[in-house]
């Protein structure tokens, strides 16, 4: 399986002065701060204008009822930007327009930090692909 990292733009420089300043948030507080909490899988990045557009499928919600296809990040570090592989399973924490960065809470689904919402995820996932065959 091929893996495609993606981060534009100032990931590739080195300077400190461009790094962002954030650590990672806590899942417990990326659920409460969080609008929409849910696992799905990056199926493609895109660069745009006001960032990266990154296109979704097979979401799972845990909180909120996430509707979208697409989310966005920023496309620098000093944005906070979070580095995507392409094709990869996320728990994504995001805001009412679908926004995060690597200051909140994502992870890449089967992160330890993220417990039993990895379950959950799985849960459903499996769920699905059983009434899919059914």
């Amino acid at each position: 399986m091929k893996t495609i990292s993606v981060f534009i733009g100032a990931a590739m420089m080195s300077s400190s002065a461009l790094a962002c300043e954030c650590a990672a948030d806590s899942v417990e507080n990326g659920m409460r701060e969080s609008t929409y909490v849910f696992g799905a899988a990056v199926i493609r990045v895109a660069v745009e204008r006001d960032g990266l557009g990154i296109k979704i499928a097979n979401v799972a919600n845990l909180k909120g009822e996430f509707k979208g296809g697409q989310l966005k990040t920023s496309s620098s570090r000093s944005g906070c930007g979070l580095t995507m592989r392409i094709p990869e399973k996320y728990v994504f924490f995001v805001d009412k327009d679908g926004f995060f960065s690597s200051c909140g809470a994502t992870r890449i689904f089967g992160d330890a930090d993220l417990g039993v919402l990895n379950d959950q995820v799985l849960n459903q996932w499996i769920d699905r692909a059983r009434k899919a065959s059914q």
